[in-house]
């Protein structure tokens, strides 16, 4: 089975911003593609520690 996903974010006009904060999250991401409408960013997943997102969340 090779099906891809491919998880969407909604954003209300902070999209660069929530680019910024997965970007310093997750050190292997790249954007990709930008337009007024549409941000793609490549992320290289692996098993995350939930706490380390509410941490880095909380720090922002």
């Amino acid at each position: 089975m090779n099906n891809s996903i491919y998880p969407c974010i909604w954003c209300n006009n902070n999209a660069a911003e929530v680019a910024g904060f997965y970007e310093s999250v997750f050190p292997d991401t790249k954007i990709t593609d930008k337009s007024p409408l549409v941000m793609e960013e490549l992320m290289k997943m692996r098993k995350v520690d939930i706490r380390r997102l509410q941490q880095a969340a909380e720090l922002n």
